[in-house]
């Protein structure tokens, strides 16, 4: 990562607890370079916190995407 994206993330993370008083932050983000694309992430606060807030997005995004299929199957969260 640039120092400019290094100090925009940390601007970033700097406002989310400053304005909305997160105490954890969890940022992903891609980036496309010469001829791939990859995958950024900077927690801040309690790992434990952004592990489960991790897991719940993917849980979620999996589960609608999953619902989202034409096959007449619903699943949910176990």
């Amino acid at each position: 990562m640039s120092k400019d994206n290094n100090k925009s993330v940390r601007d970033l993370v700097a406002q989310f607890v400053e304005q909305i008083g997160a105490d954890s932050i969890v940022v992903i983000w891609s980036e496309v370079g010469k001829d791939l694309t990859s995958s950024k992430c900077v927690t801040f606060g309690n790992q434990f916190a952004c592990r489960a807030m991790v897991k719940t997005m993917h849980d979620d995004y999996v589960i609608s995407e999953m619902n989202a299929r034409d096959d007449g199957k619903k699943r949910s969260k176990e």
